[in-house]
Parts: structure tokens; sequence; C-alpha cells
């Protein structure tokens, strides 16, 4: 069925008498465009800067054709003043034409009637010269082209002037040429050129058009033909580019961008051949010495026969600050609740929290359960690495509070965090991650675990990287160390210090007034006298 309509379509194709002359083409043969009316318009707002540089062409051709006649008549003494006087008006039309559109955004719209004018300044005035050579005004003129070439070289320009330069339909150009060639013989009646040669004259003036609409149909295909192809490598590079921006955002979904970075450099650089014994051992991942003996592409036996993804890299990083954060009463909300909808409730959860580990700037190792893992300070070394640390388990806990308003759920935040070394990097050659090992991870672990639904509980070490930025409480000890509990910020608290010293000065103010031992003008002035005697 499908292969039926497919002839269909193409005998509808042939019998339009126009064929595929470019892809996407209408059925309409006398005005050549694109099927789709949104990919003409949008050729059609592409092409028409050539278009309208190919007019100012033509205009240009005419003006300089036209002085250049007076001249040559001026010199064999054949001008007269009506020559003069036409030349000026065409000239100057055109002129002002090439004006308009050099310095008016509005030719786009009145491009048609621009057009007509000019061919209707054309041909009238070139039939007017060759009208009559028996009036006296036209005679200089019409004595020097009423011979068959010269005139036959005439139409023959102002025909493919019609048809090259002049942006009009094939449709009217057709008309409009024809309408002239039919005048112009009409009008070399008199001096019997039709008479005498008729078949030839009309076989010249048949193949003048033809090539005229030949030469519009030719720029057409060619100029629709590299739209098409420009459009397609356009959309294909477009197509591309969402294509990397998705394969980058899954990248540094499951991996930081500097470790995405450094893994994409190692893979380009293991696609060139090399014969080096570096680039065996890298791409082996072997930790032992390679015999150099051996050949350069044979792996060690202690080495699987298989193809690694990438080098197995690990750095140490230090000053990392560790977050964990656990949900309390995560048991109880999920013993009530069917799978789909506590995997909806988790994913609301931890978007939030995806939403807060962007906002201050961590990077999220993963989520384990119903426990949420990051880091700040790694891969990225940075000096404030603990204040954001602590600023994201206090966000998390408001969080956590806001989805229970708006879920209608009874849980909270339980915040462990621990600053120290960790080891980074990524893991495995299958479902590979990016994850951070240490023993220091382990305390951070420890201090969620140990601390308090709703509280922030962080470490020894985390405390002197906050530089009294926030006001602490003591928790418990752990092994061996000191813990302590975020009660607030530390300009918070002075801000409500002030507030509540403004506002006892502002009470005690108060009192005295009414008791009368102060006046209201004493107290706008901030001046507190001694008591009257």
């Amino acid at each position: 069925m499908w292969l039926g309509q497919m002839r269909k379509r193409e005998l509808r194709v042939k019998k339009s008498g126009m064929g595929q002359i470019f892809d996407r083409v209408s059925q309409r043969w006398w005005n050549p465009q694109f099927r789709c009316p949104t990919l003409e318009a949008q050729y059609w707002q592409c092409s028409f800067p050539q278009l309208r540089d190919r007019f100012r062409s033509g205009l240009m051709y005419i003006s300089i054709v036209c002085i250049t006649w007076c001249i040559f008549l001026t010199l064999y003494g054949r001008a007269g003043l009506i020559h003069w006087i036409s030349t000026g008006i065409l000239v100057g039309t055109c002129g002002a034409m090439l004006f308009f559109t050099v310095m008016s955004a509005q030719y786009q719209r009145f491009y048609m009637p621009t057009s007509f004018l000019c061919t209707f300044l054309i041909c009238v005035l070139t039939l007017v010269v060759l009208s009559d050579v028996t009036n006296p005004l036209m005679s200089p003129v019409g004595t020097f082209v009423t011979s068959i070439q010269k005139s036959d070289k005439l139409i023959t320009q102002v025909v493919l002037l019609i048809y090259t330069v002049i942006p009009l339909p094939l449709y009217l150009c057709i008309v409009i040429s024809a309408v002239y060639s039919t005048l112009f013989e009409l009008l070399s009646i008199s001096r019997d050129m039709f008479i005498h040669l008729p078949y030839v004259r009309l076989a010249l003036h048949i193949g003048v058009h033809m090539l005229g609409v030949h030469l519009f149909i030719l720029t057409q295909v060619r100029q629709r033909k590299t739209f098409l192809k420009i459009a397609q490598s356009l959309m294909a590079r477009k197509d591309l580019e969402l294509e990397t921006q998705f394969k980058d955002h899954m990248i540094q979904s499951v991996m930081p961008k500097k470790v995405a970075d450094e893994l994409l450099k190692d893979a380009n650089e293991l696609r060139r051949p090399s014969t080096s014994l570096d680039s065996t051992c890298r791409t082996s991942n072997a930790t032992q010495t390679l015999n150099p003996d051996d050949p350069p592409d044979r792996l060690p036996p202690s080495v699987p026969n298989v193809r690694k993804f990438r080098p197995f890299t690990m750095n140490l990083m230090t000053d990392v600050s560790i977050l964990f954060a656990d949900i309390c009463g995560f048991t109880k909300m999920s013993s009530n609740k069917s799978a789909d909808e506590l995997v909806n409730l988790l994913n609301d959860l931890f978007g939030r929290f995806d939403n807060l580990c962007r906002s201050c700037d961590m990077e999220k190792i993963s989520t384990l359960g119903d426990c949420y893992y990051c880091v700040a300070g790694c891969p990225e070394p940075s000096p404030d690495h603990a204040m954001r640390c602590v600023e994201m388990g206090l966000q998390m806990v408001i969080a956590i509070r806001q989805f229970d308003i708006d879920r209608g759920q009874d849980v909270n935040m339980r915040v462990g965090i621990h600053t120290g070394k960790v080891m980074c990097g990524m893991v495995g050659t299958r479902r590979f991650k990016f994850d951070v090992f240490s023993n220091d991870v382990n305390l951070a672990n420890e201090m969620e675990s140990t601390g308090i639904a709703g509280r922030v509980h962080i470490s020894e070490s985390t405390v002197g990287f906050l530089d009294g930025a926030y006001i602490l409480e003591d928790g418990p000890p752990h092994k061996g160390m000191k813990t302590y509990f975020i009660k607030s910020r530390a300009n918070e608290t002075n801000a409500n210090q002030n507030n509540d010293d403004s506002g006892n000065e502002s009470d005690r103010d108060v009192q005295l007034q009414r008791s009368g031992q102060i006046s209201f003008r004493k107290v706008s002035l901030g001046q507190v006298p001694s008591p009257d005697r």
C-alpha cells in the first residue's frame, strides 16, 4: 500500500509538467516554491538580501546603458533634447529606486510595486524609442536602432533583464515579456520587418523567452537547493549540539565537571595510536612495571585481557567537609505507603536537596536509601567549604519542615558534618560513579548517627574552619573528640540582641514619659536628664 501511494505521488508530479526540480517543490509550475509555507517564508527571509542586491545591480546596469547610449548619440550628432530628458527620467527613477533599496527598510514590504514601476519604465521607454522613425522627435534614435540586429539586441536585453534581475514571479515575467514582444513587433510592422521575416523573428522571440525562463528556473533551483543543504546542515549541527548538551548533562549527573573533563581528555589521548610504554601502562591500569622487552600492545598476566574504559586515578584532597543527612521517621512514613507513593515522596524531598546542593555549591555524592551524602571542597578546593556545608545542613532542616507542611508528613532531618582528608575519584568500569573514601568519611557518618533530629551536629575539626560565624552548643564527645551543635548564626544573634536592647530602651522611655519624669522633646533627642528635685 505504501508503494502504491508513492507511485501515485510520482505520477502526480510527472503530470504537473515540471517534475521534482528541487526537493519539497510545490505543484505550481508557473511559480516555483516550496510546498511548506513555513519553509518558503524562511527561504524568502534568507534569500531576500541576495535578491535585493541583484535588483540593485540591474538598476545600475540600466542607468549605465542609458547614459552610454546618450553619449554615443551625442558623439554622432543624433541626440536631441527628448533623448536627454528620457534618459534623465529613467536614470533619476533608477537612482531613486536604488536609494530606496539601500536606505529604506520598507523596501521588503513594497518590492513588488517597485519592480512593476521599473519594468513599466523600461518597456515604455524602449517602445517609445522604437515606435515611429517618422516622428521628428524620435527620428535620430529611430534611425539609429531600426536595423534588425540592433533592435533585436535591445529587446533581448530588456527581456533578459525582466527574467533575471527584476524580482517578479515567473508567471508575471512571462506575461509582461510576452506583451512586450507582441507590442514590439506590432510597432515594427511599419518597417516591414515582420512581413519579410515572420518565422525567423517568431523563433527569435521564442528562443529569447525560453532562455529567460531557463535562467529564471535555474537560478531558483540553485538557490533553493543551496538553502535546503544549508538548512539541513544547520539542523544537523543543532541536533548534534543538543545531543552534546544532553551527553554532558548525563555525564555531569554522575560525576563532577572537573572529573568529566579529565576523563574525556584521557579518552581522547587513548584514542590516538601510540607505542610508548607510558601510554600502554596508562591504558592497561597496571600497577606493576611492564617488561621493556615485551611488545607494547601486550598486557601483563596479572591484568585481565579486557578493554578498559579509562585509567584508574584517585586524588587526595585535604580540607574537605563531608555532610551526611538522614531522615528521621522514614520507617514510620514508609510503613503505610505504596512503592509508587514512597518513591514520589523521596523524589520530591531529594529534589529539594539537590536544589540546595546547587545553591550552596556542594558536590552531591549519592543517596543511600533515606540518607543524603554530599561534600564541599572536593574535587574543587574551596576556602569556605565548612561554612557552605553548615549552611547546607541548616537549609536542609528548613526544607524538610516545609516538606512536612506541603505533603502532610511528620519527618525530620538529622545532619552530621566532619572535616578532614578524603580520597576521591571514579570507581568501577561499569555503572561507575564518583565517590570519596577515608576514615573521615566514616567519622562524618558517625556524626550524623549520634546527632539529634532537627539539629546540625559538627565535629571539632569543622569548628576550626567556621571562624566564629555560628553560635555553638556542646555536644556529646565522640571517640575522644569534642562535638558541637549549631545553635544559630552569630550575625542573627547579634541582630536579635540589638533589637532586644533597643526594645528595652524604648520601654523604659515610655515608662519615664508616663511618670512625668521626662518630656517628649527630650526623649526624641535621646537625652535622659536627672529627675526633678
